[in-house]
């Protein structure tokens, strides 16, 4: 279960790391930014920061909460029963370190959208 439960935490860090990384582009479009035109274009950090707030909050405000759900979507398909499923201490305070981490680097990509 340990396994299991890392290597979801593994890929939501990547899936954050790879929308961090991806930029848009243009096919054949050529940079002629001047450096006035660069200042009014958005580059999108504030919504993304916005969405990552959005989606941390609830594991910020109630761990025991969203781990259980995130538990009981495990255990669909399996022979115990829903209401039993029960998180485990560590993944409770996992779900709590990730989503502080996600409201705070989300807080501060919207700082940086408005101050830039």
């Amino acid at each position: 279960m340990l396994s299991n439960q890392t290597s979801r935490v593994s890929l939501g860090l990547a899936a954050v790391l790879v929308l961090l990384a991806a930029q848009p582009a243009v096919a054949g479009a050529e940079p002629t930014a001047t450096p006035s035109d660069s200042d009014s274009e958005p580059t999108g950090a504030g919504a993304f920061g916005f969405i990552l707030v959005l989606f941390g909050l609830p594991g910020t405000v109630r761990p025991y909460g969203t781990a259980r759900f995130s538990e009981r979507l495990d255990a669909i398909g399996s022979d115990r029963r829903l209401e039993e499923v029960e998180p485990s201490d560590w993944m409770v305070l996992l779900t709590r370190i990730v989503s502080v981490a996600m409201v705070l680097f989300g807080g501060f990509l919207i700082l940086l959208a408005a101050l830039g």
